[in-house]
């Protein structure tokens, strides 16, 4: 629609205003990828044993979710409480919300 109105000969200014739409919505071109921090592949742990943490895979890491969920004495790892949402998430392990 703009383009047309260039073409008559108005300013590019003028055919936004006619249009209403803005210099951004114009130019923006998308990137064809998901917006965002790609998820990590891995996470942290450190046994209770050693004094270094290794990284460990996540599929690792979901494997002992579900054991925690049976059994909650587990832990050691090193995790943000939103990627144990997210991973419980893709794996289908979250519970119902109670009312």
């Amino acid at each position: 629609m703009v383009r047309s109105y260039c073409a008559q000969g108005l300013s590019l200014d003028r055919c936004f205003e006619i249009t209403g739409m803005t210099k951004n919505q114009f130019y923006y071109k998308q990137s064809g990828k998901k917006r965002g921090r790609r998820p990590s592949t891995n996470t942290h742990y450190k046994a209770k044993s050693s004094k270094d943490a290794e990284l460990i895979d996540t599929t690792t890491v979901v494997k002992r979710i579900v054991d925690v969920k049976l059994d909650p004495d587990h832990a050691n790892y090193f995790i943000n409480h939103k990627k144990v949402y997210r991973l419980m998430y893709e794996h289908l392990l979250l519970e119902d919300k109670k009312k």
